[in-house]
């Protein structure tokens, strides 16, 4: 009953449309697409490794707190 609301619902259709817009307009055209810290992007299927260096390159360009 839930998934029925939310896809009848307009302003649910509205913030999804806006948000695949954004996407969109971020070159990303397939899935599965992760973004890091709203800078970095790894696109696809990627082994382990990928994901940690990416953590390790993002985590030395953020100042220590």
């Amino acid at each position: 009953d839930e998934a029925e609301k939310i896809m009848t619902d307009e302003r649910a259709a509205t913030i999804i449309s806006d948000a695949e817009k954004n996407v969109q307009d971020l070159g990303i055209h397939a899935v599965p697409f992760y973004i890091f810290n709203s800078k970095y992007g790894v696109s696809g299927a990627q082994p382990p490794e990928v994901f940690i260096k990416t953590i390790e390159d993002i985590a030395r360009e953020v100042p220590a707190q």
